[in-house]
């Protein structure tokens, strides 16, 4: 009874011991590394080689494990005796010593294992050369190919058509002219046409029609800077202040008194430019309320005092020559606003009062310049205003008329992007 539960025991080890042995999760992980590197052709002839040898090298006696082995040994010489007494008993034994070793020595391979490995190594090897030549000659190609693009794009380069050389600079101009002005209110033709053949240096008057279509276009493309502002000292413009210089509009305060700030700095402290409000708190406050517009001011060392006058729909120019103590109106419309010129005076003397300067306190003229260029339309007065006082301030003859009117905005324009004056040319 005990030797038939023993047999069945054994029975039953065996078939567990070859499920779930060492040695078979060894083979099964070796045999997953093989598929791995040899990929999927020859995994079938594989796969029956290894199972061919596996079962073939192994015992067909039940397997011992070490902790059978042990309890083996703790048993009585008696038993062993009589077990080694028996010529297939000790054949058991030896097999299962074997079977041990086979256990303990699983890294022993067979004569088929290593032909099998030493043909997949010499077989690795040369796919490896083969692969090695491969990048090589991949490389090679790469280093062609490159270069080879390198001197395509040069050559296109080189051979690139007039439209797409054009185009090209074109777009280049407009974006750094819009970042600069905020806008295209100032641009002008001579300016692109400049820009081209300086970078182009060729004459462009075959491709006007071109120019004309490509600038069309890619002006559309450009979305305007909500947040465009120009700060010169205490002025700050915005790009709605900057917008009534476009077309045919109205231009504000803010335009007006920045402009006479940059002419007052060019002029070298010889004329001075009072804010446009300061007449009308000179007609509502009299001289008291404008009286600390000049606290740091000594108007009667300078030779000229530039005075622009709102009247809500219309600009005018009021000037003080105080080398020869005249006070002259200039009207863009013919206006002979001879009220305002006289309010103009009767502050410089009260000015020549309270700073004690008796030289002027007499000998005054107010008169109109008739001669002087006209508006022809209800828009540009402040414009007008302006170019009178630029001309004034330098000496220069009022040589301009409507008709110059586009340009000298879009000049003005620039001038208080730049913060400085431009020449007339």
């Amino acid at each position: 009874m005990i030797w038939t539960r023993d047999k069945k025991k054994s029975f039953h080890s065996r078939k567990n011991a070859i499920m779930f042995s060492k040695e078979h999760l060894k083979l099964q992980f070796w045999l997953w590394r093989k598929r791995q590197e040899t990929g999927n052709l020859g995994r079938s002839r594989i796969k029956r080689r290894v199972i061919k040898n596996f079962y073939c090298s192994r015992p067909r006696t039940p397997l011992k494990t070490n902790g059978d082995m042990r309890i083996a040994k703790t048993e009585g010489s008696s038993q062993s005796s009589n077990v080694l007494s028996n010529g297939t008993s000790e054949k058991k034994v030896e097999m299962c010593k074997v079977s041990c070793s086979c256990l303990i020595h699983h890294d022993v391979p067979s004569k088929a294992d290593v032909s099998d490995a030493l043909n997949d190594s010499k077989r690795d090897q040369s796919r490896f050369s083969h692969n090695v030549m491969h990048t090589e000659v991949l490389q090679q190609h790469l280093s062609v190919d490159v270069t080879l693009a390198k001197e395509n794009e040069e050559l296109s380069i080189q051979i690139e058509s007039p439209h797409e050389t054009i185009s090209k600079n074109i777009r280049e101009f407009l974006y750094d002219f819009h970042r600069k002005y905020g806008s295209f209110i100032p641009l002008e033709k001579i300016d692109l046409s400049k820009h081209l053949k300086v970078k182009l240096q060729k004459d462009f008057k075959e491709y006007e029609v071109l120019i004309l279509e490509t600038t069309i276009e890619e002006m559309a493309k450009i979305n305007t800077i909500p947040y465009f502002e120009v700060k010169y000292k205490k002025h700050t413009l915005t790009l709605d202040d900057l917008s009534t210089l476009a077309s045919e509009n109205w231009l504000n305060d803010q335009v007006i008194n920045m402009y006479g700030e940059l002419i007052m700095d060019l002029a070298h402290s010889k004329v001075h430019f009072l804010n446009s409000f300061f007449h009308r708190q000179l007609v509502t406050k009299g001289y008291e309320g404008v009286k600390r517009w000049t606290k740091q001011v000594d108007l009667f060392s300078k030779h000229l005092l530039l005075v622009p006058v709102h009247l809500e729909v219309h600009w005018c120019l009021v000037t003080a020559d105080f080398v020869k103590k005249k006070v002259c109106l200039y009207d863009s419309q013919g206006l002979y606003l001879h009220k305002i010129a006289k309010n103009i005076l009767k502050y410089l003397l009260n000015e020549a009062k309270e700073k004690k300067k008796n030289a002027f306190k007499e000998g005054w003229t107010v008169s109109l310049v008739e001669e002087i260029p006209q508006q022809t339309n209800e828009n540009d007065c402040g414009v007008f205003v302006l170019e009178y006082s630029r001309c004034l301030a330098f000496s220069e003859s009022l040589q301009f008329s409507q008709r110059d009117m586009p340009n000298i905005r879009k000049r003005i324009y620039k001038e208080l992007c730049e913060r400085n004056l431009r020449d007339k040319c």
